[in-house]
């Protein structure tokens, strides 16, 4: 679960397909920590649906707070915010999806988050009408802005209402290389609920959020390209083998004939317009030896 020591006793999880989802460390990133935001990966799954699991322990201090508002950022686009008040305390809160208001029915619906693969294109797709650079620069990022606000009064609708449109295809160049393979979308089904709203402001003294929880999400493939987890070993040959086949393949590198390396051989000196002193004073000695006259012997006269 991702926990920042500067405010104790928030902790926000991702639940995909049903199971709370493995959170893992960048161990290539370069920028320094912050006490107010937290980064962790976790691996999505093509079409599983996911929720914002949030929890409120009493370790966290209230002070003049009435409430805390959790804002979640799906690829950058607000999608739901969520009010809690200290009677939430101890209790996972789920945020499923994002709200639509049910045409000609009094009530609302909730369309649940899900990961959508998205297809990597050469060239910019010219029918793709998310022409701002900001769509794909948080692609594969939820985000959960954590504010402390006074509650005001009761309103009649939401102040956020997510589009839920996302791009079909990105190119390499929109997502600046990073291995980015899906986006979030919204479930077709609507299911009905009854929300309550309210209108908040800010606590005076705070300067933004208190705390921000990132979770880039990234395909199993993505997650080892960017070797956040590692990466599957090539299998041994030898594995899988029977003995005998380990046996005959013993016997044909040994039945291969050995073919000693040859000895070093001399050069043959180029032919070369330098003189070699050292040469020829040996042949001029050699020379002198064969040219000196025998000696004489006086006990022949």
């Amino acid at each position: 679960m991702a926990i920042l020591e500067s405010v104790p006793g928030i902790e926000v999880t991702i639940e995909v397909a049903g199971s709370t989802a493995d959170e893992f460390d960048d161990p290539n990133t370069t920028n320094p920590a912050s006490e107010k935001s937290l980064t962790k990966y976790i691996e999505c799954i093509d079409d599983a649906e996911f929720a914002v699991m949030t929890k409120i322990g009493h370790g966290f201090l209230w002070d003049e707070a009435q409430v805390l508002v959790f804002t979640i950022h799906v690829d950058g686009v607000p999608a739901r915010a969520k009010i809690f008040g200290p009677r939430n305390v101890d209790k996972v809160q789920k945020c499923e999806g994002v709200l639509e208001h049910q045409p000609g029915k009094a009530g609302w619906g909730v369309r649940k988050f899900k990961f959508s693969p998205m297809q990597i294109v050469d060239a910019a797709n010219r029918n793709n009408t998310h022409s701002t650079k900001s769509i794909y620069s948080k692609l594969g990022t939820l985000s959960i802005e954590i504010e402390r606000r006074i509650i005001l009064t009761k309103k009649n609708s939401s102040s956020i209402a997510y589009s839920g449109t996302r791009p079909a295809s990105v190119t390499e160049k929109q997502i600046k290389g990073q291995a980015v393979s899906h986006s979030v979308s919204v479930s077709s089904k609507l299911e009905t609920v009854n929300p309550t709203f309210f209108d908040t402001k800010p606590v005076a003294s705070d300067d933004g959020p208190i705390a921000v929880f990132n979770f880039l999400y990234r395909s199993r493939t993505a997650l080892k390209h960017e070797l956040i987890i590692p990466r599957t070993p090539s299998p041994d040959p030898l594995d899988g083998m029977s003995m005998e086949e380990l046996r005959k393949l013993a016997r044909i590198g040994m039945s291969r004939p050995f073919k000693p390396e040859g000895g070093v051989k001399r050069e043959r000196a180029e032919p070369s317009d330098s003189i070699d002193l050292t040469e020829e004073k040996a042949f001029l000695q050699t020379a002198k030896r064969t040219r000196r006259e025998p000696p004489v012997d006086l006990t022949d006269d």
